[in-house]
């Protein structure tokens, strides 16, 4: 009796499972950075444009004098003058500056009051002032201008009583309290049309959403710019151009669209030293989710069991991989068959802890995770029945599972970016480029799951319009 009862203890206690300790874990390193890049970048104003906008907003009365002290033949003298503009501003680009032209009329009354002599006299003129304009954008992103120039008056006599004058000469070097007025209302009239912040910032938002460049596998460009360079704005080819350089750690992320709802906050411009070079860096990275590692890993097992010592099955189910520093964490439930086990009662079943080493073969796309063995607070509740999974023949069957083939994946994103940067995207941001070289493919993995990064380099051409 006291026999039956100690064979009955025995084949409950190995039916029952164990619970292996958590394993020691330490934080995945950082993924690098993508190289950096710094996309040349063209914004373009055409004068024409300008010249519509100026026409529409300076007003008519471009000049008013009131009472402005003046010399004259015989004295001081009062004058009032109003300048009208009788026609277009009319604007080109010459000698890398903005030139403008703007005819006008004038209307004066001159008082004068001398010994002997009070009187007054009227006129009537034309005259054109002619200025180049010359441009510089502030640290707030605003487009400054400074215009300078010249004025000219037809002639146009004033008579008071016995003294006939030309309003010029009366002026002298003063003409320019007529010119300043109109130099004055043009430097602020071009920054209000550019309104360059505003569209600046709507580029830096354009720029910072993600591209998408697949759809199978999903696949999306990432460009995260950093910095802005801008060099000296310039008028050429009858448009006022502003050449800007933009640095990047672009990307090619493969998954679900990436989050880019906080909007990193626009820098303020830095010059442009060198002029750069329309040539770009990406770094493209195939990941796989440690989940859907998991669930391939699975399906493995379901397909090809593990057997060991010829006659024991060992299953391998609830399957995780989990990620640590210098390598990763395979936890699992593992139950023996044990075929004596009358509907699998008795069968041994317990969740443990292995580890093991990514390796990535960038000749065949592999990911393989290898050198498999146990993690210690696992091998040391291994006894009796469990002593046959203990040895290599079951790691390295297990070695034999846990193969991930990502070379279509990557080819198919190879494919993908080659085919949009060939075809380019038009809108308020133009880009195109052709893809000369992809680097081969170096294995990282984070919080997140696997990296097979790989870097792409080619020719890049971008442009931006504003449209104010």
């Amino acid at each position: 009796m006291r026999r039956g009862r100690a064979v009955a203890f025995a084949l409950l206690l190995a039916g029952c499972g164990f619970q292996a300790p958590a394993p020691k874990i330490t934080p995945p390193a950082e993924t690098p950075p993508p190289a950096v890049s710094t996309l040349d970048a063209e914004l373009r104003l055409p004068t024409s444009d300008i010249a519509k906008f100026l026409n529409a907003e300076t007003e008519t009365q471009i000049a008013r004098l009131d009472d402005k002290d003046v010399r004259c033949p015989f004295g001081r003298c009062r004058l009032d003058l109003i300048a009208t503009r009788n026609g277009p501003i009319t604007v080109n680009a010459l000698g890398g500056r903005l030139n403008l032209s703007l005819p006008f009329d004038v209307d004066a009354r001159l008082k004068l009051k001398a010994p002997f002599l009070q009187t007054t006299g009227t006129a009537q003129g034309t005259g054109r002032v002619t200025a180049a304009s010359t441009f510089d954008v502030a640290p707030d992103w605003e487009l400054r201008s400074n215009t300078q120039g010249t004025i000219d008056l037809a002639r146009a006599d004033l008579r008071l009583g016995p003294i006939t004058a030309e309003l010029s000469g009366l002026l002298g070097n003063q003409s320019e309290l007529i010119a300043r007025p109109i130099f004055k209302a043009l430097d602020k009239q071009i920054p209000k049309w550019a309104n360059l912040r505003k569209q600046i910032a709507k580029v830096w938002a354009k720029a910072n959403a993600p591209i998408e460049i697949g759809k199978d596998p999903p696949a999306w460009l990432v460009l995260a710019p950093q910095h802005v360079f801008v060099a000296t704005p310039k008028v050429e080819n009858d448009a006022l151009v502003l050449a800007m350089g933009v640095r990047t750690q672009a990307r090619v992320l493969l998954g679900g669209k990436p989050d880019n709802r906080v909007l990193p906050i626009l820098p303020a411009p830095e010059p442009m030293r060198t002029r750069p070079q329309s040539r770009f860096h990406l770094q493209v990275d195939a990941v796989l989710p440690y989940g859907e590692a998991a669930a391939l890993a699975a399906r493995q097992l379901e397909a090809h069991p593990i057997i060991i010592a010829g006659s024991t099955r060992v299953s391998v189910s609830e399957l995780q991989i989990i990620p640590s520093h210098d390598d990763v964490v395979v936890a699992a439930r593992l139950c023996l068959d044990q075929r004596w086990s009358l509907f699998g009662w008795f069968e041994p079943c317990g969740h443990g802890y292995l580890r093991g080493t990514p390796e990535f073969d960038g000749g065949t796309g592999a990911l393989r995770i290898t050198r498999v063995s146990y993690d210690v607070g696992t091998i040391n509740l291994l006894v009796g029945a469990w002593q046959k999974v203990t040895g290599s023949d079951f790691t390295r069957a297990l070695e034999q599972r846990l193969v991930f083939d990502l070379s279509p994946q990557i080819a198919k994103v190879k494919d993908q970016l080659a085919a949009v940067l060939e075809k380019g995207a038009r809108g308020d941001i133009s880009v195109s480029g052709r893809m000369e070289r992809f680097g081969a493919p170096k294995l990282s993995w984070s919080k997140d799951g696997f990296i097979a990064a790989f870097a792409a380099e080619g020719s890049i051409k971008t442009q931006l319009r504003l449209r104010p």
